[in-house]
């Protein structure tokens, strides 16, 4: 007797038309080829974080990551590239990111092929989650949110296949296994993760609490999907293994007055996040107006079967409602979140980066919720809206019309800045850094360790080479607290440098107000300004009546 296709054969049988292959193919070249136009610009301050990082020794990786506040794992693959061969350039730092941010777009397209959605709007989703300006800008960015986005995808999958399994075999606990080692592997990359895991316990309990039918038995005969207890439980448990994450989370909320007065309120952050990404802003209302339709009539009005399967009309239904939940779930999760938050007076700053977990799930919720369409045309329609509507309000193609590269990286040069202080430096040259990090707060307290001062003093001390400079910091700006060595060093070299991360405006006046602590010092003063760009300066500094002066 033939047996029953399952969602799994369905979902394969799908996939492996060669048309749909080859239109893969093409979206992975485009996403490829825009993700390497412009890889290798300047690294800006976070990214050489990781280039300090990863050229350390093994045993001070996860310390030097958590002063950051991200986890090892991310450090731990690009170290271990770098060990294979890669060099440790602009490119070679960010190849995880560039490749992690392939593997989004193409797992977009697969996962919604799986789920039942029409080549059409499959194609149309990948298409935005390849141009996605958001998406663009964290697969060139030497930081862990393109793995993130990518392990993200892969974990959400994961525990929709766990739901939907009918029963639980040896294949289905070995999945189980993976899939609560990844989620504890997502807490180790970075801590917005933990949205993820929200997510889908959100998903299961919608799911659970909600129409699903909670019958061992369905009308046709066949198992009904896996109650959710036992993917609770591996929630619960990848919040456990990732027990080496607890103390960076306790480090982040006990230090989290640090960020209350440097950054802008978080509203004024989220109408930046608005106007960047139009279609996450709009996603995020629709969606909440689709997830109801779909809650009230996804079992209550099962659609006709798909003509391309043999799976039960119900059954197809409950296949792609939780396909929809947990896509909707993912994409809402993280930004009410971030509003509770605000509500609730814990948090006054965050960031779009934060997000990064949103703009990963952004596409794939697009194409589910299109997917419940009634016909093929306003399928069809939907997908071309949506190809359109990327053209119209994402600047990925005027971009590359006006300046060759998708997205426009307007970040720090350091490059530049510390190769005009190589220029100029001469060896056991004194350098005052100002480097524009919220930790420096803690060096005015008394508070700073050696690691601390390590980590504030990194910009000079990661891939690009400064020269043989003698470094100092000049913490948030207080002139009044630079030490007194540094006085004395710069009497007997008649020369020093200020390297100071900011504003031009922030810029000028720290180079002004040095000047005037040295005429307190006693050492009246010629400066000028050697480097101004991007949000980096130099400034040269010499004693006035020295006769080491060059």
């Amino acid at each position: 007797m033939e047996s029953k296709p399952t969602l799994a054969s369905c979902g394969s049988k799908r996939l492996g038309s060669a048309g749909a292959t080859l239109l893969l193919l093409a979206l992975l070249g485009l996403a490829l080829g825009l993700r390497l136009l412009g890889v290798q610009h300047s690294l800006w301050l976070d990214e050489l974080h990781t280039g300090w990082v990863v050229r350390g020794p093994w045993e001070q990786l996860p310390r030097r990551a958590a002063l950051g506040n991200h986890g090892p794992l991310y450090f731990a693959v690009a170290k271990c590239l770098l060990a294979a061969g890669i060099p440790t350039t602009e490119w070679g730092l960010r190849s995880v990111s560039v490749l992690s941010g392939v593997l989004v777009v193409g797992g977009t397209f697969l996962v919604l092929r799986a789920w039942g959605v029409p080549l059409a709007l499959a194609a149309a989703a990948t298409w935005a989650a390849a141009v996605d300006p958001q998406l663009l800008w964290f697969a060139q960015e030497a930081r862990p949110y393109a793995l993130l986005q990518a392990m993200s995808l892969a974990h959400v999958w994961l525990g929709w296949r766990l739901f939907q399994a009918r029963r639980r075999t040896g294949r289905w606990w070995l999945t189980w296994g993976v899939w609560v080692a990844l989620g504890a592997a997502l807490l180790a990359t970075h801590l917005v993760a933990v949205q993820v895991l929200a997510a889908q316990g959100l998903a299961l309990a919608t799911l659970w609490q909600g129409r699903w039918p909670r019958a061992s038995r369905t009308a046709d005969g066949t198992a009904s999907p896996q109650q959710p207890g036992w993917l609770f439980l591996g929630l619960a448990l990848s919040l456990l293994l990732a027990w080496g994450s607890w103390p960076l989370a306790w480090h982040v909320w006990h230090h989290r007055q640090l960020w209350l007065g440097v950054f802008p309120p978080w509203q004024q952050v989220l109408g930046r996040m608005i106007r960047a990404n139009v279609p996450l802003a709009t996603a995020l209302v629709a969606g909440g107006m689709v997830a109801v339709l779909v809650w009230r009539r996804g079992n209550s009005r099962p659609e006709s079967r798909p003509a391309q399967t043999d799976e039960p009309a119900a059954l197809w239904s409950r296949h792609r409602l939780a396909a929809t939940v947990f896509a909707t779930w993912w994409l809402v999760a993280g930004p009410a979140g971030a509003l509770g938050l605000q509500w609730l007076g814990v948090a006054k700053a965050f960031f779009p980066r934060y997000l990064t977990p949103a703009h990963a799930a952004l596409a794939l919720a697009w194409g589910c919720w299109a997917a419940w369409l009634p016909g093929n045309w306003p399928r069809r329609t939907a997908a071309l809206a949506l190809v359109l509507g990327t053209l119209v309000t994402w600047p990925t193609l005027p971009n590359l019309w006006q300046h060759g590269v998708a997205v426009k990286h307007a970040s720090e040069d350091w490059r530049q800045a510390l190769a005009t202080l190589r220029r100029h430096a001469r060896p056991g040259v004194p350098l005052l850094l100002a480097p524009g990090l919220v930790e420096e707060r803690l060096v005015q307290t008394g508070s700073v360790s050696p690691e601390l001062q390590a980590y504030l003093l990194y910009p000079v001390r990661s891939i690009y080479d400064p020269g043989p400079v003698t470094p100092w910091l000049l913490p948030q700006g207080r002139t009044e607290a630079v030490p007194p060595e540094f006085w004395a060093r710069f009497g007997q070299q008649g020369r020093a440098f200020l390297l100071i991360r900011g504003s031009p405006q922030r810029v000028h006046r720290l180079g002004q107000s040095v000047a005037e602590e040295a005429a307190r010092q006693g050492i009246p003063l010629r400066s000028k300004r050697v480097f101004l760009f991007r949000g980096v300066g130099l400034w040269r500094l010499e004693a006035a009546t020295s006769s080491r002066v060059r």
